[in-house]
């Protein structure tokens, strides 16, 4: 799918029109970027409400945030276009723990030490070292690729996450 330029149109011509599928996250950045830019936008969404995997459940009186669980202030794209929207006022900053329930139990894990995953006890260490074996594997499978140009990475997009997972870390 190409990019088409929407910054300017001649006067005369009839604003484009875009038809987006889905009110997640995604959707709606579409929806108010062309909106700025002066594109009439139509979304539309097939479930009661908008976010798509981004939800808020109470469960047990706890709120239980689902899909994207926490906004770093490290993605300066999503802080920008937070404040763009007022809604900085609603940030919370949070503890870096959080916590992945698994067979019932618990595990603590920090979101500013990534090793706190492998420590927590939510993969057995056999398998924490199968995780790392195939990780170093696919780090060596895309060696030479190119950073900058996004086409070289395609096979990314060529399936769904749970089977690239499964391709690249097998089934579990």
């Amino acid at each position: 799918m190409g990019f088409v330029s929407v910054e300017k149109w001649p006067r005369h011509q009839v604003k484009p029109t875009v038809v987006i599928i889905g009110a997640g996250i995604a959707g709606l950045v579409a929806a108010y970027e062309l909106k700025k830019r002066g594109v009439r936008v139509t979304v539309l969404e097939s479930d009661s409400r908008v976010g798509g995997r981004i939800k808020t459940e109470i469960l047990n009186g706890i709120d239980i945030d689902q899909g994207a669980q926490f906004l770093s202030t490290a993605y300066s794209t999503l802080i920008s276009l937070i404040n763009d929207l007022g809604l900085n006022q609603y940030l919370v900053e949070v503890s870096p723990w959080t916590g992945l329930v698994q067979n019932g139990q618990v595990h603590r894990i920090r979101s500013d030490n990534p090793l706190s995953f492998f420590t927590s006890g939510v993969l057995p260490w056999n398998e924490w070292v199968r995780f790392v074996w195939r990780g170093l594997k696919f780090v060596w499978s895309v060696r030479g690729y190119k950073t900058g140009d996004y086409s070289s990475w395609h096979f990314f997009d060529d399936q769904d996450a749970g089977e690239w997972i499964e391709g690249y870390f097998g089934k579990r």
